[in-house]
């Protein structure tokens, strides 16, 4: 069975966990992922911090040297909650999607719809194929909303989650506490 890295949940005014967000703030904020994940503005790292202050909840994957490899967000609104997510380059396979299937099963305790944004781009169409296979639903272009970019809005519940990731959360040794009737 795979072995799951431990996961930290981000604390605002926790010292040490201030340092690791700059620190991936600091490598990240010249890949060209940062525009694509990130609103203009946040090049800045009070900004950063800022962002993940409030109701917003961030999870963060760590390697051995306390360098941020995976990290996920949520921000309540209405009776759901905006995700988002990135990892580095160098993870694949189940690596890359075990934080997300944990985080998001956890997450499906509270919530019964997640909701996601996906900056339009040069390879946005791999993007939206991938978020399908994780079970979201493309609801359609929006233009403007992402710095002046259109973006494409998607939504997943509890049921698409299931039926697209069952595989996956067995391998992986997954039981969300919440059942496949429930919606």
């Amino acid at each position: 069975m795979y072995q799951h890295k431990p996961y930290i949940r981000y604390q605002p005014g926790n010292a040490a966990l201030d340092y690791i967000v700059i620190n991936w703030h600091s490598k990240l904020v010249h890949r060209p992922e940062f525009a694509w994940t990130f609103c203009k503005g946040m090049e800045s790292p009070a900004e950063f911090l800022h962002f993940f202050m409030g109701q917003k909840v961030l999870i963060l994957e760590l390697d051995n040297n306390h360098n941020v490899e995976q990290a996920i967000w949520f921000e309540p609104s209405m009776s759901g909650a905006y995700v988002g997510f990135w990892s580095d380059d160098h993870i694949r396979g189940k690596r890359r999607t075990s934080l997300f299937l944990r985080v998001v099963t956890l997450a499906f305790d509270n919530v019964p719809v997640l909701l996601s944004t996906i900056k339009d781009r040069e390879n946005v169409d791999s993007f939206l194929t991938m978020h399908g296979k994780l079970g979201f639903v493309v609801m359609g272009k929006i233009p403007y909303v992402f710095d002046g970019c259109a973006s494409w809005a998607l939504w997943m519940d509890k049921e698409r989650f299931l039926k697209a990731n069952a595989s996956r959360l067995a391998r992986l040794g997954i039981v969300p506490a919440w059942g496949e009737e429930e919606n």
